[in-house]
């Protein structure tokens, strides 16, 4: 009976929809979600979501694109970190809970400003991926490709500035330009993922499946295979598990991931 209800469910225009953005921004934030990890980047995802919030906030105001004016603002969060932390003696950590503080109480404010659209802070909280219109998709699919051709593009580097970074110099690698486009292709990836998890949950989306991986691969090539195979499975089993339970989908999606992170401790490689 269960597996009748999936079927048909799928068959729905929202259904379809909400799979196909979700399996492919999914494996895109997985991919990402890698090198994220590996750079102890996870507080800076984070503060890129919830600046998000005064992008979304922004796009209401001026009646523009909530998702447009998410992905604009938070590409220039993107920039400003990279520059405040090219040209300070702080810390990256400190320089990202800076912005994490002014971004955050930034959105809050522009929030409060527009009473009629406090209905809407649920999904902008938690996502909302079966509202999505085949625009959504499209943008999600053709933002989800070149996120993964960049990072298919720039791996080698990558890894590089991760674990060797005075010897990107000798090797003629431009570090702080691939700082640059690195951090903007995260916040670009963040922007349009909030409309599947929210701002509350995108960071999830991004580590978990490589948390996963981590603890079984033995390899780089294996982490990244396995990170965007476990994003697979997360988001066609929780989109399945909240349309036959009647549950949020975000929240579900995140939830398989999670009980999978779980699930890998017991499995790690020593």
């Amino acid at each position: 009976m269960t597996i009748d209800i999936l079927l048909n469910a799928f068959t729905l225009p929202f259904m379809q929809r909400a799979m196909v953005a979700g399996v492919v921004i999914g494996m895109a934030a997985a991919f990402l979600g890698v090198f994220i990890t590996l750079r102890n980047l996870s507080f800076y995802s984070d503060t890129i979501a919830h600046s998000a919030l005064a992008g979304i906030a922004l796009g209401l105001l001026f009646h523009l694109s909530p998702t447009l004016s998410a992905i604009v603002f938070c590409i220039l969060i993107g920039i400003i970190t990279v520059a405040i932390k090219n040209r300070s003696v702080i810390s990256l950590d400190t320089v990202v809970g800076v912005i994490f503080s002014a971004g955050l109480s930034l959105g809050v404010v522009l929030i409060s400003l527009l009473p009629s659209y406090r209905s809407e802070l649920f999904s902008i909280l938690f996502g909302d991926i079966l509202t999505l219109n085949w625009w959504d998709v499209a943008v999600a699919v053709g933002i989800s490709l070149a996120v993964m051709i960049f990072l298919l593009y720039t791996s080698k580097q990558l890894l590089l500035m991760t674990f060797s970074p005075d010897f990107t110099f000798v090797r003629g690698i431009n570090g702080t330009r691939l700082d640059y486009a690195f951090f903007i292709v995260t916040a670009l990836t963040i922007a349009v993922s909030i409309k599947i998890v929210g701002i509350i949950l995108v960071t999830g989306l991004l580590i978990l499946p490589a948390a996963i991986a981590k603890n079984l691969a033995k390899s780089f090539k294996q982490l990244v295979v396995l990170a965007i195979s476990i994003s697979l499975i997360s988001t066609v089993l929780g989109l399945s598990l909240s349309f036959v339970l009647d549950l949020p989908a975000g929240p579900t999606i995140i939830l398989v991931s999670t009980v999978g992170f779980g699930l890998s401790l017991f499995g790690r490689v020593k």
